[in-house]
């Protein structure tokens, strides 16, 4: 058990059209996914007045980011840091 962890809280529901967003964002070179994804995370965070200490994105093997051409999660990052900041 993490005793430095207050909790954990889930933004979205695994299901559809998160999927298909998610998907699309990881393994179609749908990079722009992250934007819409970002908005409605961002969104989350803002009616559900959640209080977090930090937010960071998952490091990715340089080989996948090579052939992804970009890390998925710290563009999803970004996005829910503009969109929660506007």
């Amino acid at each position: 058990m993490l005793t430095h962890v207050d909790g954990v809280c889930a933004a979205m529901l695994y299901q559809w059209p998160v999927t298909a967003w998610v998907s699309g964002l990881k393994f179609g070179k749908k990079s722009e996914f992250a934007n819409t994804l970002g908005f409605y995370m961002a969104r989350q965070l803002e009616q559900q007045a959640w209080i977090y200490d930090l937010h960071c994105a998952t490091p990715l093997h340089p080989f996948r980011q090579l052939k992804r051409g970009y890390n998925q999660a710290a563009l999803l990052l970004t996005q829910i840091y503009q969109n929660s900041h506007s």
